[in-house]
């Protein structure tokens, strides 16, 4: 029969070809079956969770914690002192690098000596020689350049009528305010009058070294001591201090020339952050609200200072009185700022709306109906808000009186609109 003879004209080993090929097919499914299951494991982990949560018509409200944070580039300004040689000599150090030191005490000596080079200043050299000859990182040209004038002249005759301070302290105060002053005057001359190059103009050429009140004590000096200081911040350029380095100078050394930098003393009383913000992140800084910086050896406590705007830009002043071990020579960091720190009642963004110009969300009563009920953010991150609990105060302009508004409840549930 047909039948027999084909079966009897198959080779042998015909069936276990057969049997092999199917074998290599199912191997090779092997692989893109387990990527794929892979995939969805991944989709069900990470992806659905957020979808899903995403897509919920309704919400619990809860109690939980929002943190604003967000990177910046902060340029961090003191206020600091610089000492230059009153003599040539021998250098005696009484006090290391970054050690904090008391008013009225000796940081050094000089002892009389032949001196047969000049010191080798580096960046600090390069740098402030190039603002003591008319160079700067301010804007001379600012519509603030009046107002810091004028503060300045201001602070000056405040020194005289402190209370808290000895004479020699004030005395150096007004010294250093003068410094200011003529430096932003002949600046504003421009032209071949805006400085004559010798940078210990830019400190302090003492009869000894008793530094007047106290601060901390620092050998490395990076040339923009004179120009971010806070009594002229405000008028710092915003293009100009994006190029600026971030290495210092060590002068330390065993023999010095007159007119040489020694030293400078940094008051860690108060020291300041400046940055640049985008018009849309200016309600993260109203001046006064707490802020924290983040640095590289710990985070710092502080407040907002003062913001201003100037041609369009915006900048962020923010004030600091607490101690940080590094601070002397920190000058240009990159950073996270933390803007909001709160606590209260979390609700997603997209569960608030409005109604008659007030935000607000509709929450659910016991028969499933919904209500609109108003809500005041205190902060919020983008994806989630923290909002007042149980009431808040409404000022009311026309009665001039506040009014007390209910609002969400912990546990409460709403709905999206």
């Amino acid at each position: 029969m047909a039948g027999d003879k084909s079966e009897k004209n198959m080779p042998e080993n015909g069936g276990n070809t057969v049997r092999k090929k199917k074998k290599k097919n199912m191997k090779r499914l092997i692989i893109p079956v387990y990527l794929l299951v892979v995939i969805i494991l991944i989709f069900i982990v990470y992806a659905y969770p957020t979808i899903s949560g995403a897509l919920k018509r309704t919400m619990t409200v809860e109690y939980g914690e929002l943190k604003v944070e967000e990177n910046v580039t902060c340029y961090i300004v003191k206020n600091e002192t610089l000492y230059f040689s009153n003599s040539e000599g021998d250098i005696d150090y009484l006090f290391g690098e970054g050690e904090l030191v008391r008013g009225g005490t000796e940081v050094l000596t000089i002892s009389p000596a032949a001196v047969s080079s000049d010191a080798s200043l580096g960046v600090f050299g390069e740098r402030a020689e190039r603002f003591a000859s008319g160079e700067t990182l301010l804007d001379i040209d600012s519509s603030l350049f009046s107002n810091v004038m004028s503060s300045l002249r201001t602070a000056y005759a405040a020194v005289s009528e402190s209370e808290e301070q000895a004479e020699d302290a004030k005395k150096a105060q007004q010294a250093q305010i003068q410094r200011y002053l003529s430096r932003l005057g002949t600046l504003d001359e421009k032209g071949e009058d805006a400085g004559n190059g010798v940078i210990s103009g830019l400190g302090v050429i003492p009869e000894n070294y008793v530094v007047p009140k106290p601060g901390i004590v620092s050998y490395r000096l990076d040339g923009y001591e004179s120009e971010l200081n806070p009594y002229t911040m405000t008028l710092l350029d915003h293009s100009a201090m994006e190029e600026i380095g971030t290495s210092s100078e060590d002068v330390k050394r065993e023999k010095t020339r007159y007119g040489e930098p020694l030293f400078k003393i940094v008051d860690n009383s108060a020291w300041y952050a400046v940055i640049w913000i985008d018009g849309e992140d200016l309600g993260k800084y109203s001046e006064g609200n707490s802020i924290t910086l983040r640095l590289p050896d710990g985070d710092a406590a502080g407040s907002v200072e003062r913001v201003s705007e100037n041609e369009g830009e915006i900048m962020v002043i923010m004030k600091f009185d607490t101690y940080y071990d590094d601070i002397a020579s920190l000058r240009k960091v990159q950073t996270e700022v933390v803007t909001s720190d709160y606590s209260g009642l979390m609700i997603r963004n997209s569960f608030i709306t409005s109604e008659d110009g007030k935000a607000g969300v509709y929450v659910l009563d016991v028969t499933g109906d919904s209500s609109f009920v108003p809500v005041k953010v205190k902060a919020t991150d983008g994806e989630y808000s923290l909002v007042e609990s149980g009431y808040y105060y409404e000022y009311d302009e026309a009665t001039g009186e506040s009014e007390r508004v209910s609002t969400v409840e912990p546990y409460d549930e709403i709905e999206r609109p």
